[in-house]
């Protein structure tokens, strides 16, 4: 299914990190119209894909959004983590790996959504989405406004 909006991004009007509640109420929203099972039918499991535009664990707020978000949907969620090195998106040569890379783990698996941090990862599936992930709503979060591209975001949401 698609969603309204193709591309929703919290946080994406300044430069300071979002907590999780903005982020899950947006998530929660799109899981329950854009998502949804049949209620007749056994939960089936959604498929999220989560690029981290960075190796470093610092950075990283994915195991609690995963966390937060399994205890909050109605049905199993299973995610998918990559993490990509963003200081190498200069390289060509890199970017073809990682499309490479990401259409073999992912040409079997059909995904729900794919969940985008920071501005160098959101950049790649700007470029890369067609050919990737046709179709597949994405989420983005930790990106300040003023380096969307015009137009990238009809309506932008967030905090």
């Amino acid at each position: 299914m698609s969603c309204c909006l193709p591309i929703v991004g919290p946080g994406t009007h300044g430069p300071t990190r979002v907590g999780c509640l903005p982020f899950l109420c947006l998530f929660s929203f799109i899981l329950a119209f854009c998502l949804c099972a049949p209620a007749q039918e056994a939960p089936v499991p959604k498929n999220v894909l989560v690029l981290e535009s960075f190796t470093d664990r610092v950075l990283d707020s994915v195991e609690p959004l995963k966390s937060e978000l399994r205890s909050q949907a109605a049905w199993p969620v299973n995610f998918y983590v990559e993490y990509l090195d963003g200081y190498r998106f200069d390289d060509k040569g890199y970017q073809e790996g990682v499309v490479r890379t990401l259409r073999h783990m992912y040409v079997s698996r059909r995904l729900d959504l794919v969940m985008v941090h920071y501005y160098p990862a959101l950049q790649f599936i700007l470029r890369h989405r067609d050919e990737l992930f046709p179709g597949v709503p994405i989420v983005f979060w930790g990106v300040h406004i003023r380096r969307l591209p015009a137009g990238c975001v009809p309506n932008p949401v967030g905090k």
